[in-house]
């Protein structure tokens, strides 16, 4: 991870400071980095007609934080940047298309989270993971029911 820091000019003649953490992430094929969880990545591994519901994480630009320093001299967060949400969207529509041809089950899109929600077999996400517009596969998370 590498800190990246600059100027923007904003409107009425002041200056915001943008910082983020970024990743340099390069399209390409990534069985080993797509999929972090142990017992995800060793049902993938194996031959299994189990369905699970996981979230597909699309190949994004990442969104940045903008502050602005005050005259008195502290630091103020003004919004978020999140790059083009034009590309940002195109992404997400290619994703959640790819997926739709693979998976039985209709993905669900998530366009805040920048992610698409499927049910889908060990055999299908094999087909899926290694795509360039796909940057991590991990599991849904089931809540409990509230006692």
């Amino acid at each position: 991870m590498c800190s990246v820091l600059s100027t923007l000019p904003v409107h009425g003649g002041t200056k915001a400071t943008m910082a983020s953490k970024t990743a340099m992430h390069i399209p390409q094929a990534n069985h080993g980095t797509t999929i972090e969880e142990p017992d995800l990545l060793a049902w993938v591994s194996a031959a299994s007609d189990e369905k699970r519901e996981l979230i597909v994480e699309a190949n994004v630009p990442e969104r940045k934080a903008v502050f602005q320093r005050r005259p008195d001299g502290r630091t103020v967060p003004v919004g978020i940047e999140s790059g083009a949400s034009s590309d940002r969207a195109e992404t997400l529509i290619q994703l959640h298309n790819l997926l739709e041809n693979i998976v039985d089950v209709l993905p669900v899109l998530l366009k805040a989270a920048g992610a698409v929600v499927v049910k889908a077999s060990s055999r299908e996400v094999r087909q899926f993971m290694d795509h360039p517009l796909v940057k991590r596969i991990r599991s849904n998370r089931k809540l409990r029911k509230s006692a």
